[in-house]
């Protein structure tokens, strides 16, 4: 079997759902293409943060690999003005010419939810054109939405270039651990709350839109009920980023003190590899996983977790909605949202079983789209590279 150095620019350290989502892709890749993968991490931050820059010196470093993977991740944005093609892909075409390794954009996010110009489109399309005249490079969007998106601003002959691979995070494995965040013998409900893009995720754009701080009470008024209902209930709260910890913190404080000091737990908040085992596998502890950030939902769904979806983002409503089950999400900035979510609460903690039978089923198509995509991956490497 021939060994492959793999280049993969991706997000390594800040977000565990990426890092979920790299467990899941490469495990997905060793197992289905004939060739023996040896990773390298380069931290797509780094040229966020400005050490590093998608240069000459870029391209010479990505040459000296058999195979580039970009992602995934949600970084074809649509909203990057400042970019040479308006996303967080930021390769000049100048320097594309330059790569000659064969080169996989994977399963991205194409988001158009920070906005959208007709000029920023344009640069896309341009930068789009160059791409798919190039054997040597593959497109691919994830399960988030991001076919539609690129259907509604790119016209369907740009669309069809792109592959769908579904979202590595569906597909992430744990090891087992130690978690005193769980409460043995008790219902635990996992949460995240997303503590970032608060001004996009609560607008206050309609007379039924509500703000952060109404969200939270409305939120911990609705727990302080259910605890009441129900004694063996516990509650575990996931920061997935550190801005996470604020708005944990916020919420924590529009809860009854008692409620909090017994029944309310902080899983840790973690980054890396080693931060996405522990923290999936706690979730694997709970009943139930609710919360509005892409990887809770996703990662839920792929072990076989029913998950609510809370919607304030439109990535968390196209993803339900992509898979028709809609009625597994809750749009959680419009006022009386709790009781809708009170009652999804109830019936999945009595009836759970049906929604993992229904989540096996979905993940499974997926899986079988995922093998798709990674069959059409294996013949093009074996036509460039040789096997």
């Amino acid at each position: 079997m021939k060994k492959l150095r793999v280049l993969q620019l991706a997000s390594y350290q800040g977000n565990i759902g990426d890092n979920a989502n790299l467990t899941g892709t490469r495990r997905a890749l060793m197992k289905n293409l004939d060739f023996k993968l040896e990773f390298h991490d380069l931290e797509i931050r780094e040229f966020f943060w400005k050490e590093r820059f998608y240069d000459v010196s870029f391209a010479d470093t990505v040459n000296e690999y058999d195979l580039f993977i970009f992602g995934g991740g949600n970084f074809f944005e649509l909203w990057v003005d400042h970019s040479s093609n308006n996303t967080s892909v930021d390769i000049d075409i100048s320097i594309l010419k330059k790569i000659k390794t064969p080169t996989v954009f994977y399963s991205l996010g194409m988001d158009p939810g920070m906005g959208v110009s007709e000029k920023g489109v344009s640069k896309f399309k341009k930068w789009l054109d160059y791409v798919i005249s190039q054997e040597r490079f593959v497109l691919s969007l994830r399960n988030d939405g991001s076919r539609n998106v690129a259907k509604k601003y790119l016209g369907n002959s740009y669309a069809k270039h792109f592959h769908f691979c579904p979202d590595g995070g569906l597909f992430t494995e744990v090891p087992s651990a130690t978690h005193p965040e769980i409460e043995e013998g008790m219902i635990n409900v996992g949460m995240n709350l997303a503590g970032d893009m608060m001004d996009v995720r609560f607008p206050m754009d309609t007379t039924e839109s509500i703000d952060s701080n109404t969200f939270l009470t409305e939120l911990g008024q609705m727990f302080n009920n259910l605890f009441n209902k129900h004694d063996d209930l516990r509650l575990v709260l996931y920061p997935h980023i550190y801005k996470d910890l604020e708005i944990i913190s916020r919420f924590t404080y529009k809860m009854n003190d008692k409620q909090v000091r017994k029944k309310v737990s902080c899983a840790p908040y973690l980054t890396g590899f080693e931060g996405q085992d522990y923290i999936f596998d706690s979730y694997l502890n709970c009943q139930l996983i609710m919360g509005n950030r892409f990887h809770t939902n996703i990662c839920a769904m792929g072990l076989n977790i029913p998950s609510i979806g809370f919607i304030n983002y439109r990535q968390i409503h196209d993803f339900y909605e992509e898979i028709d089950m809609l009625d597994r999400s809750v749009e959680v900035n419009m006022k009386g949202f709790s009781k809708d979510l009170e009652l999804m609460i109830e019936d999945t903690l009595t009836n759970g079983k049906e929604v993992k039978k229904a989540y096996s089923e979905i993940t499974n198509g997926l899986k079988d789209e995922l093998n798709s995509f990674h069959f059409y991956l294996n013949n093009w490497l074996k036509q460039i590279i040789g096997h």
